[in-house]
C-alpha cells in the first residue's frame, strides 16, 4: 500500500477486503486492524466506520472459527458506540452496528440502537418514510432475536403497513428485508 494510504483507514480497508477475496487471511488481519485504528484515530473510537471495518474482521475471525477474538472485538466496539451518532448512520451501517450488537449477544443494545434511529428519523423524515420503516424491522428481527414474537410480529406489520404507505419512498432493500422477515416471524408466529 502506498505511504499516502497508510493512514487512510477507507483504503486500508478496501485493502485488507481484497487481501480476504486473495485468500491471504494474515496480511487481511494486520490491515483491518490498522483500518480500525486508523478510523478510531481520524474519527473517533466511536464513529460508525469503525464499527464497518470491526464486522469485517469479526466475519474473518468467525470463518476461522476465532469466536472468542470476534466476540471481544464485538465487545469493545459495542462499547464505543454512541447511539446519537449511529441514529444518524445509514441503513446499512445501522444493520452492522447492530450485527455487532447481536453478535456480541447484547440484543436489548441492538433495540436501544434501533430506538434512538427510529427517533432521528422521525424528526428529519416524517412519522411515515422507508427509513423509519427500517427501523422498526430491525426491532422486529431483533425481538425476533430476543424470542418475543409476538413483539417482532406486531413490529414487523407496522413495517410492512408503513412501507406501504411510504410507496414514493420505496427501497428495494426495505422490501427484501420485509420479506425476510415475513418468513421468519409470521411463519413462527403462526
Amino acid at each position: 500500500m502506498a505511504d499516502m494510504d497508510q493512514d487512510n483507514p477507507l483504503k486500508m480497508h478496501a485493502a485488507a477486503s481484497a487481501a480476504v477475496e486473495a485468500g491471504r487471511y494474515r496480511q487481511a488481519e494486520g490491515l483491518y486492524r490498522q483500518a480500525i485504528s486508523a478510523a478510531e484515530s481520524s474519527m473517533g473510537v466511536s464513529h460508525p466506520h469503525v464499527a464497518k471495518t470491526a464486522i469485517s474482521l469479526v466475519e474473518l475471525y468467525e470463518n476461522q472459527g476465532r469466536y472468542d477474538e470476534a466476540r471481544q472485538l464485538c465487545e469493545r466496539v459495542i462499547g464505543q458506540i454512541d447511539p446519537a451518532e449511529a441514529a444518524v448512520a445509514n441503513d446499512q451501517t445501522l444493520a452492522r452496528l447492530t450485527d455487532l450488537c447481536r453478535r456480541a449477544g447484547q440484543l436489548h443494545k441492538a433495540a436501544e440502537l434501533y430506538r434512538e434511529a427510529m427517533a432521528y428519523r422521525r424528526q428529519v423524515f416524517g412519522n411515515v418514510h422507508g427509513k423509519v420503516a427500517a427501523c422498526i424491522a430491525g426491532m422486529a428481527e431483533t425481538y425476533r432475536d430476543l424470542g418475543n414474537v409476538a413483539k417482532a410480529r406486531s413490529l414487523l406489520l407496522r413495517a410492512i403497513s408503513m412501507a406501504e404507505e411510504a410507496e414514493g419512498d420505496n427501497i428495494p432493500a426495505l422490501q427484501q428485508r420485509l420479506h425476510e422477515l415475513r418468513q421468519t416471524i409470521l411463519v413462527a408466529a403462526a
